[in-house]
């Protein structure tokens, strides 16, 4: 099965903007070529690597870059 990372992302970031740690998010991106997502805030951003992750790892690994 293929894994739409930047669909889950997308979908990640509508759930995170619905709590007190992630209200501030606007976007979360996902770089395929570079493994990394960004996530953009109102007033700045962060790359989290996620390069060798699978989906679930992603998903870890963003919420605790925000947590």
């Amino acid at each position: 099965m293929f894994e739409n990372k930047q669909k889950i992302c997308d979908l990640l970031c509508k759930a995170l903007q619905e709590t007190m740690k992630g209200y501030d998010i606007e976007d979360l991106v996902f770089d395929r070529k570079k493994g990394i997502v960004t996530i953009i805030y109102e007033y700045g951003e962060e790359k989290v690597n996620v390069a060798t992750n699978d989906s679930i790892a992603m998903i870890c690994d963003i919420v605790n870059a925000i947590g």
